[in-house]
């Protein structure tokens, strides 16, 4: 899980900034007679049961830089309780740090407490135990309930879209295209012949019907109806037995260890909304493959170059100063983009989500999956044609080695 902490208070420094998160700014600054153990915030898009965002202690050595705002791991978190109500506090590794739980972080924030409660009388504290990563992770998710329902509602979003009729008129023709040059490389290289195949986002079947056509056991599932229905139209007129049903990659129907392969095409993991959700599907297709299967899935890169600055100029002031002064903004996330399908020189009037995440930030959710991740490969360096086609993120002025990342992982 990956979650943004907004610094208030930077480590060992003895004096307390106090912030009001409605206005966005620093209303004073007070000496304390201790120094804070670790830089100290608050995580981004939560709100705990005292009406505020939940706060976190960052588990670093380095000087974080006050307003500056840091992607972290939750490690776990301790209780903590003002005049009897709950107020825990996150514990959180920066992404690049492997810093623990142990005896020692233990003691420095056991120590600040026990020097905290003896200097403040305006109110009862009271430390409580320290608990695990779970525990950390289900208290961010319970209190993200906002967050999670401006993903599910962006879902919707991404289901209307797939539903339009231009959009349903494109993915018709797109499965009679079949698989891509550097899809069928990799998929011939890790898939064992005559193996069973869950297809992820199968959408008409542009992938499932050469994977049957291949002799593989396939099975197609898409979260939209539409999709699904214009799927078994196209294979009554072909023939072919092939079965696709709804599904969703966030709560699969299927037992443990049941397909031997997975995957998951065309970016479509990248348009599910909010990376807890994303890891969500991560983690459960890796419950659903048998130990030793393949899960293969594409997804942009994110990069910078001259012709994008305005582009994550503007992302960035939306997410980070206009979101927590409480302007509505539709992205959840630094590195989600929206756009229009432009199909046959027509426009849809639904706007489509994607998310464009660094290679770094797909690596760690895999990595959280528990899956290994054995190959990652540019779709350039497998097929030129198919890069020439698909190498943009935001304009087609780039360099085909910026075209999307095959990562290949196994359970």
């Amino acid at each position: 899980m990956v979650i943004k902490v907004f610094i208030e208070q930077t480590g060992e420094l003895n004096k307390k900034n106090v912030f009001d998160e409605k206005t966005g700014k620093f209303l004073d600054t007070v000496i304390i007679p201790l120094s804070y153990p670790y830089p100290y915030g608050y995580i981004l898009d939560t709100k705990a049961s005292d009406g505020g965002s939940l706060d976190c202690y960052v588990i670093s050595d380095r000087k974080l830089a006050i307003s500056s705002i840091v992607e972290c791991e939750p490690v776990g978190m301790v209780e903590w309780f003002e005049d009897g109500q709950a107020d825990h506090k996150i514990l959180a590794r920066l992404m690049d740090e492997q810093r623990e739980v142990d005896g020692a972080v233990q003691r420095k924030i056991t120590d600040f407490a026990v020097q905290f409660i003896a200097n403040r009388t305006d109110k009862q504290y009271q430390l409580g135990k320290f608990l695990d990563k779970n525990k950390a992770e289900e208290l961010i998710n319970a209190s993200r309930v906002k967050s999670f329902n401006c993903a599910n509602e962006l879902q919707q979003d991404v289901i209307d879209e797939f539903s339009s009729e231009l959009t349903k008129d494109m993915y018709l023709a797109q499965a009679e295209k079949g698989l891509w040059q550097s899809e069928e490389i990799v998929i011939d290289k890790y898939f064992p012949k005559n193996s069973s195949v869950l297809d992820i986002g199968c959408g008409t079947g542009r992938t499932t019907i050469p994977l049957h056509l291949k002799g593989y056991q396939v099975l197609g599932v898409d979260i939209t109806p539409m999709m699904i229905e214009s799927a078994k139209k196209i294979i009554t007129a072909k023939k072919l037995d092939i079965h696709y049903q709804i599904g969703d990659a966030t709560k699969l129907e299927f037992e443990n260890n049941f397909f031997d392969n997975a995957i998951f095409a065309n970016n479509g993991w990248t348009q599910i909304p909010g990376s807890t959700k994303r890891q969500k599907a991560l983690d459960e297709i890796y419950r659903v493959l048998k130990p030793g299967g393949y899960f293969i899935f594409t997804a942009h890169q994110r990069y910078y170059s001259p012709y994008h600055i305005f582009f994550w100029l503007k992302q960035w002031l939306k997410l980070y100063l206009l979101k927590p002064l409480g302007f509505k903004v539709k992205e959840l996330e630094f590195g989600d983009r929206f756009f229009q399908r432009n199909v046959n020189g027509k426009k849809t009037n639904q706007w489509q989500y994607i998310h464009i995440p660094n290679v770094s930030e797909v690596k760690k959710q895999i990595q959280n999956s528990g899956f290994k991740l054995v190959e990652t490969v540019v779709m350039a360096k497998l097929s030129e044609s198919d890069a020439a086609n698909r190498r943009s993120t935001l304009t087609k002025k780039d360099q085909a080695d910026k075209s999307p990342v095959f990562y290949i992982c196994q359970k």
